[in-house]
């Protein structure tokens, strides 16, 4: 069975568990997390996942189904695609762990923007997973942060089952490393930008902030590689 089979299993397994749990005002809609394309995934020398709170597409909700983010990133064709900042953001992170000495220059410039055949390209080679399974509003209004500490606690087995299935080398927790942290019982280290992380079953977990920070290409470009850089140099990911 291939590995999305697999967690969409272990999710619908779960589905009167997450409905149970969601917010009153979110849709009745799963979001099935997994690998963008498991083939692109199984030949990457470092395999990344990216660990994010809840699933916000809004097209979804009409039709009333699950949806993934694997089937978002795979639909970018061109630059009419609805496709989120934060999407090109993650491209330029697993560039740059895939990529020693890529320059931000190689996707984007103030002139042209940036490549959304290079966003499309790179977000194909990692899986995401989730916090929260059913879909989210995209808001952090004060009944967000109970509402995601309530989904580690309902999740965080089946969260871990995926991860065991995903088997990455990096999970980049975007504004998520808090939520789970706790949860592992190991030493949590600090690099010296004061991002954190943690290894578990030879695997890194590095908190990051959320993709959707709008701190624009070039800090970003300059943040993430500062702080890869450093967590290099802690640990043998390279």
């Amino acid at each position: 069975m291939k590995i999305n089979c697999e967690i969409k299993t272990l999710i619908d397994c779960k589905r009167d568990v997450i409905l149970k749990n969601k917010a009153p005002n979110e849709p009745d809609i799963l979001v099935y997390d997994g690998i963008v394309n498991e083939e692109c995934y199984a030949h990457q020398s470092k395999k990344i996942l990216f660990l994010l709170k809840d699933g916000n597409d809004p097209n979804c909700y009409e039709d009333g189904n699950g949806y993934t983010y694997r089937d978002l990133y795979s639909a970018a064709t061109d630059k009419n695609t609805k496709m989120y900042t934060m999407w090109r953001y993650m491209s330029m992170w697993i560039r740059i762990v895939e990529e020693k000495d890529f320059l931000l220059s190689e996707c984007w410039n103030k002139t042209s923007g940036f490549s959304v055949e290079s966003m499309r390209r790179y977000l194909s080679h990692i899986a995401t997973v989730n916090i929260k399974k059913s879909a989210g509003k995209g808001t952090n209004d004060k009944t967000y942060v109970p509402a995601m500490k309530r989904a580690v606690e309902c999740y965080y087995d089946l969260i871990k089952a995926e991860i065991s299935l995903i088997k990455p080398d990096l999970v980049i927790c975007g504004d998520t490393f808090d939520y789970i942290k706790d949860k592992y019982n190991v030493k949590v280290s600090q690099l010296p930008n004061g991002k954190r992380f943690f290894v578990f079953e030879n695997c890194i977990y590095l908190e990051y902030w959320h993709p959707s920070a709008r701190f624009g290409y070039e800090k970003h470009y300059r943040l993430f590689k500062e702080t890869y850089s450093a967590l290099c140099a802690r640990t043998n990911i390279e």
